[in-house]
């Protein structure tokens, strides 16, 4: 089975725990819920959540009718009345959200049987479909079918196995029937492949697929599927076939299998392989000799591990690792690349490590061909010069170009594949900008709230009144406290660094609340003259979103694709070369332009890559919204003809 599928955690309209127990024993057309009157303690676990119960009960029937007080208007903006269903927002929230959903539908409409498996019931398919994805979705393997019902209504009952050490119950009595896990507990943890059917060929291709363990999920069911990723090793693999094809004396020594990638010789009993990615595979090996192409590409260090111990009882093992530098500082790759700069630099002794680094210095100007030869011993050779002069014009003209030029033709590290924003270009314009000298101009904004635990960005231009199409920036950060003591974040001194100076504001807690940032942005637009913003679209924003609006403000919604997105981004690459964006210099704004990558459809329309970019970009994403929203109010140019006419010869 696959493991739980992980986002972050989402700003939820209605506690998920909350939800779960409406869906599953609420009335279909208001807040109200029916439980056993045994079962009070899903009322007490709904106050604990800060919701207020209204309950009104029933001696004849043993049954607690009640209101689960202030849900019923979310409820109907989240198309819920008389149309039960978990919303997609719920189905992308983190693990840990969607279990307590589970543990509210389970409390209500859930069981548990004596040999241990769970069951679901509905009477509403479209709800019983989403409980079996919701499962899914969570790593439990179940069963979706239709329920005996004596005719009286269809229903469904989805059915799957728990154990003890993840409870899928909040309720006492229903959570202590869960079974314990045993060593022979394991038909709930894995799927067999029960039957094999011939079909006609069809054409086909292999895919890859950009995933630490190289596999994919695959239908509905989300059933793991291997990909073995063999095609990169493979080509060091056919360089050597080919030259033991050339050699008379090693031809003579070698057989070599093309049609299965094998090279091997009988007398020792040894061969030349390529290996798949995949290291779980890779276990029991007895390695002499091991050639990792491209580390720079490995997602996790676990194929290399897998190697090194495999050399463990050879007398003189050697392994070879060839790459271009990467971007990931994180990874196998530039833990080595630091390894042999250590062994360079004099700084680490290990004599059983060999290091060669070819690259430009530091200080070096990367579009100077003087420099190139550092990086590329074979130039002029198997590296035409000018096809490197050709590829460094391209990417002095577009930034986007401009990291791939300096990986894999200069091996150096950057941030992340495409860089979007020229950082020299980007300190040239900082300027100076003076939050009290902005009071009274007009301004518009634009908010992206992000994840709940991580950064939110507020940023504000202000077009000049001799030229509209100059702007000066004003930014606001948000960070739950949290964030700043957490091990696991690899930015927590720079945020600490900047908390210090003022450029991140702390939000006490692990979550952002809301209504800080809410409190800022009513606080601006009485500062400055605010004639609207822009906030992203997604579900999280729309209750802020509502109180904004009902406060006064003009708020629209704004997509992140690439047609809300393309005009904007256009705009902000033009203004940017012409040196019309004045940031201040903000040290917050800057780390995120350096981090911007982003996604080009085959129109070339642009937006912004959150998934690709190394690092927060949430605060350049909000300045290309607030640019948005002035674009739309600004003058059509006024055309050359319209001033002088046309000019006759």
């Amino acid at each position: 089975m696959a493991d739980p599928l992980r986002f972050d955690p989402k700003p939820l309209p209605i506690d998920p725990y909350v939800l779960g127990v409406w869906l599953g024993d609420g009335r279909n057309n208001r807040g109200a819920i029916v439980i056993e009157k045994g079962d009070l303690e899903i009322v007490r676990e709904i106050e604990k959540r800060g919701y207020a119960f209204s309950p009104h009960y029933s001696a004849k029937q043993n049954l607690v009718y009640g209101t689960i007080l202030g849900i019923r208007t979310v409820l109907r903006q989240m198309g819920l009345i008389e149309n039960k269903h978990i919303p997609d927002v719920y189905k992308m929230a983190s693990v840990e959200q969607r279990m307590d959903l589970l543990r509210g539908l389970m409390d209500t409409d859930g069981t548990v049987t004596k040999s241990g498996e769970c069951r679901f019931v509905s009477t509403c398919k479209r709800l019983a479909r989403d409980v079996y994805e919701l499962l899914l979705g969570l790593g439990f393997k179940a069963h979706i079918r239709p329920a005996p019902t004596n005719g009286r209504s269809d229903a469904w009952i989805i059915t799957f196995k728990a154990y003890h050490d993840r409870p899928v119950f909040c309720l006492s009595r229903k959570r202590e029937r869960q079974i314990r896990r045993n060593g022979l507990s394991t038909k709930a943890q894995y799927r067999w492949i029960v039957a094999v059917e011939e079909v006609e060929p069809r054409p086909a291709r292999c895919i890859a697929v950009d995933s630490p363990s190289h596999l994919f999920l695959a239908g509905d069911r989300l059933i793991p599927t291997h990909n073995t990723k063999r095609d990169q090793a493979k080509i060091v693999w056919d360089e050597a076939a080919n030259m033991v094809k050339r050699s008379p004396a090693l031809a003579k020594r070698v057989k070599v299998l093309s049609g299965k990638a094998n090279m091997h010789i009988t007398e020792t009993r040894s061969k030349f392989e390529p290996l798949g990615a995949d290291a779980d595979t890779l276990d029991g090996l007895n390695v002499h000799g091991a050639i990792v192409d491209e580390l720079h590409a490995h997602k996790t260090r676990a194929v290399w591990d897998v190697l090194e111990t495999a050399t463990g009882a050879r007398r003189q093992p050697l392994m070879f690792a060839i790459t271009t530098a990467g971007t990931d500082q994180n990874s196998i790759c530039y833990e080595l690349h630091e390894y042999a700069a250590g062994i360079l630099k004099g700084t680490v002794q290990d004599d059983t490590f060999f290091a060669y680094i070819a690259t430009i210095d530091e200080g070096d100007d990367w579009a100077d061909p003087k420099a190139w030869a550092k990086a590329n011993p074979n130039l002029g050779v198997s590296v035409k010069l000018d096809d490197l002069e050709r590829k460094c014009e391209k990417a002095k003209k577009l930034p986007a170009a401009q990291n791939t030029f300096l990986r894999l033709h200069l091996n150096v590290w950057t941030q992340q594949v495409n860089r979007w924003i020229d950082l020299a270009l980007w300190d040239e314009q900082a300027g100076i900008v003076v939050e009290e000298e902005l009071r009274g101009r007009i301004c518009y904004g634009g908010l992206d709230l992000s994840s709940v635990q991580d950064i939110t960005a507020w940023v504000l231009v202000f077009p000049h009144e001799d030229d509209p199409e100059t702007v000066d920036v004003l930014c606001r950060f948000w960070v739950p406290e949290a964030r700043l003591h957490d091990d696991h974040n690899r930015y927590r001194d720079q945020y600490r660094a900047w908390a210090r100076q003022g450029y991140l504001k702390v939000i006490p807690g692990n979550v952002i609340d809301y209504s800080f940032i809410k409190a800022q942005v009513l606080k601006d637009a009485q500062t400055f003259r605010l004639v609207d913003l822009n906030i992203d679209r997604l579900f999280q924003s729309h209750q802020l979103a509502v109180e904004l609006m009902e406060e006064g403000l003009t708020v629209v919604g704004m997509g992140q694709g690439f047609t809300s997105m393309a005009a904007p981004m256009k705009e902000f690459g033009r203004r940017l070369l012409a040196r019309k964006i004045r940031h201040g210099g903000n040290p917050v704004l800057r780390w995120m332009a350096d981090n911007v990558a982003v996604k080009q459809d085959a129109a070339g329309n642009l937006k912004p890559d959150k998934a690709s970019s190394q690092g927060k970009i949430d605060g350049i994403v909000a300045l290309v919204m607030a640019l948005d929203r002035a674009m739309r109010h600004e003058q059509p140019r006024r055309s050359v003809y319209e001033e002088r006419g046309i000019l006759t010869l």
